[in-house]
């Protein structure tokens, strides 16, 4: 249920992003184009394509920890509250 949550605050919080942003976003993580066929369906460099998806992931990510109820279990990983701690002992049993 609460990573059905966190998708949907997702979801919700991405029309946030400015169209350019959303654009790239959207070709990177939903249609999980590469960042060549990104700046050739965009008509720019793939450099200009790798940075504008940085910058539109670091965006989101500020907003979803602004607006959206997450705890961060690792650096790398968002995790919606409520799911309880991963640890080695629940994993090996």
């Amino acid at each position: 249920m609460e990573q059905q949550q966190m998708s949907g605050c997702v979801q919700d919080k991405i029309h946030l992003l400015p169209e350019p942003l959303r654009v790239v976003l959207a070709l990177a993580d939903t249609m999980d184009f590469s960042h060549q066929e990104i700046a050739d369906i965009l008509h720019i460099k793939v450099g200009n394509a790798k940075v504008r998806l940085h910058r539109a992931r670091k965006a989101l990510k500020e907003i979803l920890q602004q607006e959206c109820t997450f705890e961060q279990d690792d650096p790398r990983v968002i995790v919606s509250t409520g799911w309880g701690t991963y640890d080695d002992a629940t994993a090996s049993g």
